[in-house]
């Protein structure tokens, strides 16, 4: 079982979206209904966590794109298939 040690919280809405930034993970869940997803992420040249992959929503909510954004992570591929 794999632990990650979550440096980063907010809840936006009913969304509440942790990241391990030292791990490149992060995840997420809806308080109210109980959907849940995982996020992974890369790391560029300037230290900026870059969203690669993430999954349990077929769209990310926007909640969780917003956290994300405040949490000065690089959600472009995400963004750029809307």
């Amino acid at each position: 079982m794999s632990t990650y040690d979550f440096d980063r919280m907010a809840r936006v809405g009913d969304f509440e979206v942790h990241l391990a930034t030292k791990d490149l993970y992060g995840c997420f869940e809806d308080v109210v209904d109980g959907g849940e997803g995982g996020l992974w992420f890369e790391q560029n040249e300037s230290g900026q966590l870059v969203l690669i992959d993430y999954d349990g929503y077929y769209d990310m909510p926007k909640p969780v794109r917003q956290a994300l954004i405040d949490f000065g992570c690089d959600i472009t591929w995400v963004t750029d298939c809307d």
